[in-house]
């Protein structure tokens, strides 16, 4: 087993949401404690299901600034959110703006639709046992 595949086993996520926590926690990891880190782990997984939960519904989400505009909103309301999003004592309004930012380039990058993506396929469809 890799290192990264050892990293995601460690983490509990799979390489999908590990992406998206490696994005959220990037600069913040050492400053991070326990339960702050499982609540970061926690909007990635969650984020990322509301994520493609919307690419489903958009068809060529790419070809229009509309919908690229619509995923990108979304994310930010969701990490900016109380209830959903990143620990405001962790994290400030600026940090919230920038990793929505990342986040979304992320999404762009990696993401045709909800289903094809770079990760599909893939073994980290699930946390290996």
């Amino acid at each position: 087993m890799g290192e990264e595949d050892q990293r995601t086993v460690r983490e509990g996520l799979n390489e999908e949401n590990l992406a998206i926590f490696d994005v959220l926690v990037k600069r913040k990891a050492e400053d991070l404690d326990t339960r702050t880190r499982n609540r970061v782990k926690d909007v990635a997984r969650e984020l990322l299901d509301k994520v493609k939960a919307e690419l489903a519904k958009l068809d060529h989400w790419k070809d229009k600034r509309q919908t690229q505009a619509q995923v990108q909103q979304l994310i930010y309301d969701y990490l900016y959110s109380d209830e959903t999003g990143l620990p405001v004592d962790a994290y400030t309004d600026d940090e919230v703006q920038e990793l929505a930012e990342v986040v979304y380039l992320h999404v762009y990058e990696k993401y045709e639709t909800a289903a094809n993506n770079v990760y599909a396929g893939s073994e980290g469809e699930g946390v290996p046992a």
